[in-house]
């Protein structure tokens, strides 16, 4: 199911199956099961306490349907504290490869669980392109901005 929460920051979509968060973006999504998912509610909650900016665990699962790299590059980002950011190269440095910032980069903007994988949180060296994001630049402006980070 397809839920749509009204954020600060512009609507976002939320889709779950049955047992899993499945996607969280600014992106329209498309309906294909009517069914409500019990998870649902706890998402809310989740992104009720994040634009609190109120500390939640997660407690409920997450379906990443991504490729490996992918998988590895958020992994990398999961862990980027509230308030926070890392760039590009540190991330090719956290798994150990050289020079492949575009492919982080695509990685990144792949990312199907927004905020939960702050890839907002990643910016460049180059300031002309630090804010460079899949949803707009305005919305990882704002983001940062709320989060606290200059």
């Amino acid at each position: 199911m397809v839920y749509i929460y009204h954020s600060p920051v512009g609507n976002i979509y939320v889709k779950c199956d049955s047992s899993s968060l499945v996607a969280l973006t600014f992106n329209r999504l498309t309906d294909d099961d009517e069914v409500p998912s019990p998870i649902l509610s706890k998402v809310i909650e989740w992104l009720d306490c994040y634009f609190a900016k109120k500390t939640k665990e997660i407690d409920f699962s997450i379906k990443l349907e991504v490729s490996s790299f992918q998988k590895e590059v958020l992994d990398v980002i999961k862990d980027i504290p509230f308030g926070q950011t890392i760039t590009y190269s540190d991330i090719a440095k956290r798994l150990g490869v050289k020079c492949c910032y575009q492919a982080i980069g695509q990685a990144l903007k792949h990312n199907p669980i927004l905020l939960i994988y702050p890839c907002h949180r990643v910016v460049s060296k180059n300031i002309k392109k630090r804010y460079s994001y899949n949803a707009g630049e305005d919305k990882k402006k704002w983001l940062l901005h709320f989060e606290g980070v200059e």
